[in-house]
């Protein structure tokens, strides 16, 4: 999941914008809705370890992320 970086500048959006896009491969201009429409979820049914390279990758370009099960998933 994906979380807001409130009042923080337009490079931040670009920065986590490219971030997701990478992960993705979404365009860049979804990427950024995608970035700027949170709580998101980005990326489903990955593999744990795959995840936390994910979570690592927004939270290095600035985003606040985090990893964890849908309710119903066992």
């Amino acid at each position: 999941m994906l979380r807001t970086g409130e009042g923080r500048g337009e490079q931040w959006q670009l920065d986590v914008a490219q971030a997701v896009r990478r992960l993705t491969g979404l365009s860049l201009w979804h990427s950024r809705v995608l970035a700027t429409q949170v709580p998101a979820l980005v990326l489903d049914g990955m593999p744990q370890q795959a995840a936390t390279a994910a979570v690592l990758a927004l939270r290095d370009a600035g985003a606040q992320a985090e990893t964890g099960q849908r309710s119903g998933d066992a």
